[in-house]
């Protein structure tokens, strides 16, 4: 089994940019040298979607592929497709945390660079769940290789 470097990238400015960390994921994301030593990156962080159920404002549409919403509000769209089981494991998840999940990717920097993106909703999430998990990572062991 080959082993792939992940960039994982959790903050606040996952779904678009905002300001700050948004400027330096736009810089970081889209750089040969970044892209040589990560194979893969993933952007990961909460979103507090809009009351009327779409994914993003309309300003960001051009820079989003969505490939997988909870809410049931998105199917696959251009972009790229999300095999079925990936699609059934994200809804077991979010309906075990009872939070709403997208699963897509987004253009950064001025290369167009486009990144994987997962993001969920802190509303309605289910607090007992959330402290299952933590105590679950605390008593895991993680390898990381730092190597280069």
């Amino acid at each position: 089994m080959a082993t792939i470097r992940l960039g994982l990238h959790s903050t606040h400015e996952s779904a678009e940019k905002i300001a700050g960390i948004g400027a330096v994921l736009d810089g970081i994301l889209p750089e040969p040298d970044y892209l040589d030593f990560f194979g893969r990156s993933l952007l990961a962080g909460p979103y507090h979607f809009p009351e009327d159920g779409s994914i993003l404002a309309p300003a960001n549409a051009s820079n989003w592929h969505t490939f997988f919403d909870s809410a049931g509000s998105v199917g696959v769209q251009s972009g790229g497709i999300l095999a079925q089981t990936t699609r059934s494991q994200l809804g077991k998840i979010a309906e075990r945390y009872g939070s709403r999940i997208v699963f897509g990717e987004r253009r950064v920097g001025s290369r167009g660079t486009w990144v994987p993106v997962i993001l969920a909703s802190p509303s309605g999430i289910k607090r007992e769940r959330v402290i299952e998990f933590r105590d679950k990572v605390k008593t895991s062991v993680f390898r990381f290789d730092y190597s280069t």
